[in-house]
């Protein structure tokens, strides 16, 4: 089907070429192939990577108070280690992997008001509550305004707040 699609525009397929079909485990086994572990799934929170340890604080801060009867121990981080690594099983009661989807809502809920000048980054960055994490905020808010002109800016700002004209 694919080569029927490049052939029909005149291309070809490029041999040896791998097509990877997307999600977690395809991922984690295109990076199976850069990395040095083997292949083999951590076995021990000692084995996930600082990087992940300073997200999951993350996913526990949006998770918790969605879903407080979730699973947020340290089998639940490795678990959820180790499905994003290594394509292995994730319960649904995982704490973590429910507080990593409601925390990609809040980022794209921020973009979005920012956006609109509905909320100001002034406005994260003052909340007590994101004080130890603008790292994070500094990487979740840094391309918010890439490719946009001050006009589009503009534009995006004001069509929240256009008024409609009153009712004689």
């Amino acid at each position: 089907m694919v080569s029927q699609a490049f052939g029909r525009y005149g291309g070809s397929i490029p041999p040896m070429t791998t097509f990877f079909t997307g999600g977690c485990y395809d991922i984690a086994k295109r990076n199976e192939l850069t990395r040095n572990t083997n292949g083999v799934p951590r076995h021990s929170v000692n084995g996930v990577s600082k990087k992940f340890r300073r997200m999951a604080e993350l996913y526990v801060h949006f998770g918790k108070p969605m879903a407080p009867t979730l699973d947020f121990s340290d089998d639940a981080m490795l678990s959820l280690y180790n499905h994003e690594s290594y394509g292995t099983e994730l319960s649904p009661k995982n704490g973590y992997a429910v507080g990593k989807q409601y925390l990609n809502l809040q980022v794209t809920s921020w973009r979005e008001a920012v956006r609109r000048c509905i909320i100001s980054k002034a406005e994260l960055y003052n909340d007590p509550t994101y004080v130890d994490w603008h790292w994070w905020l500094d990487s979740v808010l840094k391309d918010l305004y890439d490719g946009m002109s001050y006009q589009d800016l503009l534009a995006e700002c004001t069509k929240d707040l256009m008024l409609t004209p009153r009712n004689k």
